[in-house]
């Protein structure tokens, strides 16, 4: 049913993707204002297979034992002993687990929601540390609470696209404390380990790396590794196969994987395991092919993903293999295409993947994607071929109906950072190409408010007046009702052009009663840097043909009057510090701040709003 190329040189590796397992089945006006266009109906639904990474590692002849994957639950069931003097505390933490929900990669959401969900998992943690001086919490029941909190932080990142806007950082959001949570939680279980409160085993050790890398803190993932592998009775968990499967990627995104000391070593441990007639587990091998992409050893990462899909499907007894056990395959070839410097290979993968005729599972994960646009631009400078990716990426998303407020923002934002790359002047030419994206981008889905705040954002660099309005006027066209991202955005862009203070003045106004008209207490931290950015930090500050101190002393009257509607005030000492670091002449505005005069401000009524009384001027 499949074979494997025996060959895999560079050339042909340009097309290992689908060779290698082969299935037997002028103006500055940017926008058209006659009529907003229509994104395209066609969908294909995505399939439902669920991905259980939190398997526990198993031999060869174990991959196709059979499981009802309706009834399949991710965590696994413990005895409790009925004389436990903690038989209470086991079951109510067993019954918690059991809540835990199934994720799918092929989707990227949840198949299985337990309404208890997050009550439960806020109410686990109690009972865990009551367990933990018991000497009863076994590794399974610790790996079941490590898969029960990964769960929980994927439900809240999909929560988080749903968001029609994404909270601020530092904002007292749901989502946020919920995320604090989480991240309060897996520190405290991965440092309990490293204090060996409880004995481990390898899957919940890479469970707990796999959630540092989630949460984007690499580096805190590392030191848990480094940490581990130097505890003796630790070094043989953190030097397994799936713990290092889980920390080479991250490794290798921070160049510190040596190719030249671990291949070798993947070398060596690949010839003991056949000697044994075993195989390498499928997540040191992933890790192994990110090794190798990092450092551009295009045929070796290709000769590992061959070994993976051979163990995978021909060592199989022709048997299928279950989706947690392909998900490895999928996040191999997801990561050719994203981390793969040799375009031409990463161009068959991703053509592979949008045709969607693998026999595993292959979503363009936008991180993935996000990487593979920057890598095509940094290597070929081709900005056509850039545009391709983002054109065919966003019809695959279309398709499948996959088109949430976040990812229109992350992706466009990479998109266009590479466009003012390539067209980093206004110009005739620049302007007729940036219309035509915006007709290929509305044919396949109306345009947006993510859109038309990174169009805003970005264009600052043109310093044209008349295409950050034409962008202004599109809001209206296409009945998109700018949030508070909108106005900051919009905000930072009059910092580039010439306009008179009262345009920032009133912007700056919208957008506080904007936040008054959401019932939102106080000012963000964002709100504070968007107006310095249209005022003391403005990029043309001392080109202005009216000179500087018009906006300079805007922005100190606004201060004064709306500052007390910050929340805290505990960075203001870091932020005046760092003002006058960059500009020394605003020393002298923050020591006058007291007695400069604000009567003339206008003093917009915000009844919604609270003042800060900790603010002094």
């Amino acid at each position: 049913m499949f074979r494997i190329l025996a060959n895999s040189s560079t050339k042909q590796g340009q097309r290992v993707s689908s060779k290698l397992v082969q299935h037997n089945s002028p103006s500055g006006r940017l926008f058209n204002t006659q009529s907003p266009a229509s994104a395209s109906k066609n969908a294909n639904s995505s399939a439902s297979t669920i991905l259980h990474d939190e398997e526990p590692p198993r031999p060869l002849r174990d991959f196709n034992q059979k499981k009802n994957k309706k009834n399949f639950r991710p965590y696994f069931q413990v005895q409790t002993p009925e004389d436990s003097a903690f038989k209470n505390e086991l079951l109510a933490f067993d019954n918690y687990s059991s809540q835990n929900t199934t994720y799918d990669l092929s989707s990227e959401s949840v198949t299985y929601v337990s309404p208890t969900f997050w009550d439960a998992i806020i109410g686990i943690m109690p009972i865990y540390r009551q367990l933990l001086e018991s000497g009863e919490l076994t590794s399974s029941r610790v790996q079941n609470l490590v898969s029960f909190l990964r769960n929980g932080l994927r439900m809240n990142r999909l929560e988080l696209k749903k968001l029609k806007n994404k909270p601020d950082f530092d904002s007292s959001s749901k989502n946020n404390q919920m995320y604090e949570f989480l991240l309060s939680s897996v520190r405290e279980v991965s440092n309990d380990l490293l204090d060996e409160k409880f004995s481990p085993n390898v899957s919940l050790t890479s469970l707990l790396i796999d959630c540092f890398r989630d949460m984007q803190l690499p580096e805190e993932a590392i030191s848990f590794w480094s940490n581990g592998k130097q505890i003796p009775n630790l070094n043989e968990i953190f030097e397994g196969q799936m713990v290092l499967g889980a920390v080479l990627p991250i490794l290798a995104d921070a160049h510190e994987a040596n190719f030249d000391e671990l291949y070798p070593k993947y070398l060596e441990l690949q010839q003991n395991v056949a000697a044994e007639h075993k195989v390498l587990h499928p997540k040191f091998l992933l890790g192994m092919i990110r090794v190798c992409l990092s450092n551009n050893k295009v045929d070796e990462s290709l000769q590992i993903f061959k070994s993976l899909v051979n163990n995978l499907y021909q060592n199989n007894d022709g048997k299928t293999p279950l989706p947690h056990q392909k998900s490895n395959v999928t996040m191999a070839h997801l990561s050719f295409i994203g981390y793969c410097k040799n375009i031409d290979t990463a161009d068959v993968f991703f053509n592979d993947a949008m045709d969607n005729k693998l026999p595993y599972h292959t979503p363009l994960q936008l991180n993935f994607i996000n990487s593979y646009m920057n890598n095509t631009w940094e290597v070929t400078r081709d900005f056509e071929r850039v545009k391709t990716i983002w054109i065919k990426t966003w019809n695959n998303y279309a398709s499948k109906k996959y088109l949430p407020r976040m990812i229109s923002s992350s992706f466009n934002n990479v998109f266009f950072n590479i466009f003012f790359q390539k067209y980093p002047q206004y110009s005739a030419e620049s302007i007729k190409e940036l219309k035509q994206l915006i007709v290929s981008y509305s044919q396949i889905r109306p345009l947006d408010e993510p859109f038309l705040n990174v169009l805003t954002s970005k264009c600052q660099q043109w310093r044209s007046l008349e295409v950050i309005d034409s962008i202004q006027e599109a809001y209206k066209t296409y009945n998109i009702e700018p949030t508070l991202v909108a106005h900051r955005c919009l905000l930072k862009a009059l910092g580039s052009v010439d306009v008179p203070p009262q345009r920032i003045q009133q912007t700056f106004e919208n957008l506080l009663l904007l936040h008054d008209a959401n019932r939102e207490a106080f000012l963000a931290p964002a709100d504070l840097t968007s107006l310095k950015s249209a005022t003391i930090r403005s990029p043309i500050l001392d080109e202005l043909p009216g000179g500087r101190d018009e906006r300079v002393k805007l922005f100190f009257q606004l201060f004064k009057v709306y500052g007390p509607y910050l929340k805290s005030t505990k960075a203001l000492d870091r932020w005046i510090a760092s003002d006058i670091e960059q500009d020394p002449s605003l020393a002298v505005w923050y020591k006058s701040l007291g007695s400069l005069d604000v009567s003339k401000v206008n003093r917009l009524n915000l009844p919604r709003m609270k003042r800060n009384e900790q603010f002094r001027v």
